[in-house]
């Protein structure tokens, strides 16, 4: 169970970090 909320955790970290880049990159390139 801990591992399986571990990977729910990391898992929604890396896409809010996606998403925050793709900001960064958008606002870079317009």
């Amino acid at each position: 169970m801990d591992l399986f909320n571990m990977e729910n955790t990391i898992n929604q970290i890396k896409n809010i970090i996606k998403e925050e880049l793709g900001h960064f990159f958008a606002w870079i390139i317009f």
